[in-house]
């Protein structure tokens, strides 16, 4: 599928990941730039109990991240 194209950004995240395995760095952050774009409004607003398509993207971006720190060392 095609990056963002779904309210979860599954496929952004996935395409930001493989491109993390690849060590394509730069394109990488990119898509977690999208990610962060996409979630800093819900960042700032997010309740204990949202679920769905509020947290996933969230949790995504993180892990993109955490990926990204990851390799870097």
């Amino acid at each position: 599928g095609q990056a963002g194209e779904d309210g979860y950004e599954y496929a952004t995240f996935a395409a930001g990941f493989a491109a993390a395995k690849r060590g394509e760095t730069a394109r990488a952050t990119s898509y977690a730039r999208q990610l962060a774009a996409r979630n800093d409004e819900a960042k700032r607003s997010v309740l204990a109990r949202a679920t769905g398509g509020v947290v996933v993207p969230i949790i995504l971006e993180m892990s993109l991240r955490a990926e990204l720190l990851q390799r870097a060392g």
